[in-house]
């Protein structure tokens, strides 16, 4: 999967369940994407914040880009954040994680994706092995489901799991014929309560902690369906 910026509770979902996690790092940006973008509530509704980067393109890797980041930006995003979760039960606990992390945010864009990735996944009690697929594959002469079988030959794969959004993308006769099985993570839509005029489902992670605290939220883990397209990964 590509690194993203404090992405929704199915992604750590699947972090969690995997043995190991190969972040896509050289592969194209995909600008209005997930990467740098997703969804918070401010006022009562889904507020979508970008982290600025610089030189954005589709023709450029996660791994070339810049964070375009500046104290401004900073101050905007805290004050936005303190302004919509002041009154969620979990907004201090959330905050004192949150604020040595974005105080941070500054120059390549994938060292800071990854490590935001690694700091919610050790606050959420994730200990999962990330890697990069430029470490794994190096020579990166295959795309698409290609390159996915190719980097599960390098690690040495019999599973690969994704999320529901991998379902257009793979062939399972594919995955098969290499010997390997593919699965995916089905997030279940469980409510919490959110400080929005209505259920607003899949939001980043940060909303889950302002209401939950990290120790609910880490209950979150468990909360999906694996569904496998082959025969059937082991329980």
């Amino acid at each position: 999967m590509q690194p993203y910026f404090m992405p929704y509770i199915g992604y750590w979902q699947l972090l969690a369940a995997a043995d190991r996690f190969i972040a896509l790092d050289d592969v194209a940006f995909t600008p209005r994407g997930w990467v740098n973008r997703n969804r918070i509530v401010v006022h009562g509704a889904a507020h979508l914040f970008t982290l600025p980067v610089r030189r954005a393109s589709h023709h450029r890797l996660i791994s070339e880009l810049e964070l375009a980041v500046d104290a401004a930006w900073l101050r905007a995003f805290r004050l936005t954040l303190e302004q919509s979760y002041r009154k969620a039960p979990c907004f201090e606990e959330t905050m004192d994680f949150l604020a040595p992390l974005l105080s941070s945010c500054g120059g390549p864009l994938l060292p800071f994706l990854l490590l935001s990735m690694q700091a919610v996944a050790r606050h959420l009690g994730i200990v999962t092995p990330v890697c990069l697929a430029s470490a794994v594959d190096p020579e990166h002469r295959q795309r698409g489901q290609d390159r996915i079988l190719e980097l599960c030959r390098r690690a040495g794969a019999c599973e690969y799991i994704n999320l529901p959004g991998g379902r257009d993308l793979y062939d399972s006769a594919a995955f098969a014929s290499r010997g390997v099985r593919l699965g995916f993570i089905v997030p279940q839509e469980r409510p919490y309560p959110q400080l929005a005029r209505q259920w607003l489902p899949w939001l980043s992670i940060m909303d889950m902690l302002m209401q939950l605290g990290h120790t609910a939220t880490r209950q979150e883990l468990s909360g999906y369906r694996l569904d496998a397209t082959g025969s059937e990964f082991p329980r």
